[in-house]
């Protein structure tokens, strides 16, 4: 089973390169033409076009990859050609708990892993942008 967010990156990155130059223009428009609006409503303009250049540089492609013995994550940015990035490949029988816990901003899959007897890991890794079916379908593999 193989599950990617490319879908999602690519309409969200789309619609906030639209929403940056639409709010650009609209900032230029209003310094040109209506000073006195511009300095009132400048800084909140500023503030969300900062704000989408750091979403547009924060987006990840993630793959999850079970093949029924391996499991493999993997995140890359967006912007890169190579597939490097956060990489997360070992075995299904080591897995003990795999949930997803959802914080304000970011969407972590977490995974318990047992590691050399009695000792458990717990994995942290961003998954986010991706679909609420797709996030349903990666728990309902992993209950137990």
């Amino acid at each position: 089973m193989k599950i990617d967010n490319k879908s999602n990156v690519r309409f969200q990155l789309r619609l906030h390169i639209l929403l940056l130059i639409g709010i650009i223009l609209l900032l230029a428009g209003l310094a040109i033409f209506f000073t006195g609006i511009f300095h009132t409503v400048g800084f909140i303009g500023l503030a969300i076009v900062a704000y989408s250049i750091v979403k547009i540089l924060r987006f990840h492609y993630v793959e999850y990859e079970n093949s029924g013995e391996v499991l493999s994550l993997r995140s890359y940015h967006v912007f890169s050609n190579k597939h490097d990035g956060r990489q997360v490949e070992l075995p299904v029988d080591k897995v003990l708990k795999l949930y997803i816990e959802k914080s304000f901003w970011i969407n972590y899959l977490i995974i318990n892993i047992k590691k050399d007897g009695r000792k458990t890991v717990k994995i942290h890794f961003p998954i986010n942008d991706m679909g609420s079916k797709d996030l349903e379908t990666i728990e309902k593999h992993f209950i137990k």
